[in-house]
């Protein structure tokens, strides 16, 4: 009788089992991107190649690490808080934030006003770096890790304008189409200002001046200048957004390299 074969000890080791089960833990999490921010269990098996009742238990396991977060009323996951803190730690070690604190020093150093720098994370603009420094008795800050709404701030719009991603994301939202001709100003301009409006995620009677980064076509950061509205320029030709014009395109040549 011929002896069955056996696994070799690395397939059969609690050690390569439980890489493989990593493995499959990240792919799931990589499932969701920007215009798919929440899946079904159903889906999730369906895309991932597990059973539903395999993909329930790493969703369960994911959830406990805070790595998903579960919506009871639609039954479906999405990205949880966990990979938020994961991709700032991300966010901290890329080329980007390095070379850009140099650049937000020397504007707040030219222009006395707090400067702000965002990526894009999932449905909203991340705040990665912030330079408050300023001469001003009351300084204005903005929390790093804060997210800045998509439709209602500078930072944002930039982002509707220049990400055909971000405008898929939405393509679906009435605000879309209400933005439209501030889109086109936008895109046309190389800039976007936006006041303050009354609402938990604002400052009131604050300005902000925005413009894009960019790694060759792509947007890849939103640089930004807040201050009070009455010290801040209404126009895109302004002194003040010419500065910023310039630092963003110093930091995109930057990235290039």
């Amino acid at each position: 009788m011929g002896r069955s074969k056996s696994s070799t000890p690395e397939e059969s080791s609690p050690a390569s089992a439980s890489i493989q089960s990593v493995e499959r833990a990240a792919a799931l999490l990589r499932l969701f991107v920007p215009n798919v921010p929440s899946l079904g269990p159903t889906e999730i098996a369906q895309l991932s190649g597990m059973s539903v009742s395999t993909a329930h238990r790493y969703c369960s396991a994911l959830r406990k690490a805070g790595l998903l977060r579960y919506d009871p009323v639609t039954g479906r996951y999405g990205l949880g808080g966990g990979c938020i803190e994961l991709g700032l730690a991300a966010a901290e070690g890329m080329p980007i934030v390095g070379l850009a604190r140099p650049l937000m020093s020397e504007v707040v150093a030219r222009l006395d006003l707090t400067t702000v720098l965002g990526v894009w994370d999932e449905d909203s603009v991340r705040v990665i770096e912030v330079n408050d420094h300023t001469s001003t008795p009351a300084r204005i800050t903005v929390r790093i890790g804060a997210q800045l709404g998509v439709f209602e701030t500078a930072h944002g719009l930039l982002y509707l304008t220049f990400s055909r991603r971000v405008r898929q994301r939405f393509a679906q939202s009435p605000e879309l189409e209400r933005l439209a001709d501030r889109i086109d100003a936008t895109e046309r301009e190389r800039c976007a200002i936006v006041r303050s409006v009354a609402g938990p995620r604002s400052i009131p009677g604050t300005t902000t001046a925005a413009v894009p980064v960019f790694l060759g076509d792509n947007i890849v950061a939103s640089l930004a200048i807040v201050g009070p509205s009455e010290g801040m320029p209404a126009d895109p030709d302004s002194p003040f957004v010419d500065v910023l014009k310039e630092t963003a395109a110093r930091l995109s040549g930057q990235l290039s390299a």
